[in-house]
């Protein structure tokens, strides 16, 4: 009995399409190296950055990050936690 059976390639890669769909659906704000969209601004000495996820957004500013609650859909103005 081999390990390679007829229904192993297909189950090998469900498998890898669960784990991607659970990096991809606690992206941002839990995970925030994975995100949809990162949108940056520069001006003079002064820069900004706001990446979005799926449950949520993180804005960051001259090293200072403050990111929403995780919820579905965006609320903007309203930041949970703040980290330094």
């Amino acid at each position: 009995m081999s390990i390679l059976r007829p229904a192993t390639p297909g189950f090998i890669v469900t498998l890898a399409a669960t784990i991607c769909l659970v990096l991809v659906s606690f992206s941002v704000p839990w995970f925030k190296t994975i995100y949809f969209l990162k949108a940056t601004m520069q001006q003079d000495k002064y820069s900004a950055a706001v990446t979005f996820g799926v449950l949520g957004y993180c804005f960051e500013t001259e090293g200072q990050v403050a990111c929403s609650n995780a919820s579905v859909g965006y609320e903007f103005g309203k930041f949970g936690q703040i980290e330094h």
